[in-house]
């Protein structure tokens, strides 16, 4: 191995997760695509979906179709959320592309398309979509309605008020298909589903449910073991000072590769039982950890993350959420990736 950190991504682990949400979702289901699969690389993990038969699939910018379209089965379908104003002629013509109309601007662009179109409500999150004083604007019995959970993992009266909101929307519009379930959708609200789920992160091994498999690994090799004395500094600014004889042990990962730098002087405990602190500031190409309860030399790897809990804590101490580790990782990692 030329790297002196690995990054695995299980492929199959994203094709069980699918299956899993698909069983747990009422109608049909999406799989949403965008960020490169979340980092974890779209190339390879559309044609995985595919085998498994998946026709919809949900992509965040124009940019994104190009990617996306050719590897689709030929009654597949790509939706780009964003953007529906820069589609050029090329794009709309292709059968496989459905532009998701956001807005009166989206709208004006797209009045002479023929082919179907998807209409974004926002329901609560004040982002994209057509605030409720617009949505006259949308014609009856359009292709598709669509809506976002903003909280489905954290606030149930907010998702029950989106909800209700968006089944009136449904019985005055009566559109061909409606979505509005998200991953955290699916697994805690039922009466979300409509007809097709988006489940995103969840496919990636980022929210827990039964049977959800981890997707991203992540190793690092220890390239120097130093025995810390009392009061030794470690890193730039000297942020963290020895109470104590310790071991550091160098590992080769840093910002460069997507490791956060907040994550600079915190602590976690893995799921396979290391408690691991990083002592002082995390480096461009490397970062200094302390691991309070096993030993290790040097040439030896640790589990930075094992499972999806290790991913789920390791942005909790980062103060970020596993999307944004997850993506961060999957474009910026420079070291050995393993598919």
């Amino acid at each position: 191995m030329t790297s002196h950190a690995l990054l695995s991504i299980n492929r199959q682990h994203i094709v069980d997760n699918f299956i899993n949400l698909d069983h747990l979702s009422k109608g049909e289901t999406a799989a949403v695509v965008k960020a490169n699969a979340y980092g974890t690389g779209a190339q390879q993990i559309i044609p995985a979906l595919v085998d498994v038969g998946v026709e919809d699939f949900f992509v965040a910018q124009p940019s994104e179709y190009a990617q996306v379209a050719s590897l689709l089965p030929q009654n597949g379908r790509v939706y780009v959320l964003n953007g529906a104003s820069l589609l050029d002629g090329d794009m709309l013509a292709d059968k496989k592309m459905v532009p998701v109309v956001n807005n009166h601007r989206d709208l004006l662009a797209l009045s002479s398309h023929q082919g179907p179109v998807a209409y974004h409500l926002d329901t609560a999150m004040k982002r994209l979509g057509f605030l409720s004083k617009d949505w006259h604007m949308i014609p009856k019995n359009p292709h598709m309605v669509m809506s976002h959970l903003s909280c489905a993992d954290e606030d149930d009266l907010v998702t029950q008020k989106q909800i209700v909101q968006f089944q009136e929307v449904v019985e005055n519009m009566a559109p061909e298909r409606a979505s509005l379930a998200n991953s955290e959708g699916i697994i805690h609200h039922p009466t979300s589903h409509y007809d097709l789920t988006r489940p995103g992160i969840g496919l990636y091994g980022g929210v827990a449910f039964d049977g959800v498999k981890p997707v991203m690994t992540l190793s690092a090799k220890i390239l120097q073991k130093n025995n810390l004395n009392k009061d030794d500094h470690v890193g730039y600014g000297a942020t963290f000072t020895a109470e104590g004889p310790l071991a550091a042990y160098v590992l080769g990962i840093g910002y460069a590769d997507g490791l956060p730098r907040h994550l600079s002087n915190q602590s976690y405990k893995t799921s396979q039982g290391l408690e691991l602190s990083f002592l002082g500031r995390i480096s461009m190409d490397s970062c200094v950890v302390g691991v309070h309860n096993a030993t290790f030399e040097e040439g030896q790897w640790i589990d930075l993350i094992y499972s999806p809990e290790d991913l789920a804590s390791l942005a909790k101490v980062a103060g970020t959420i596993s999307y944004e580790l997850l993506t961060g990782l999957g474009s910026q990692f420079r070291g050995q990736r393993c598919l």
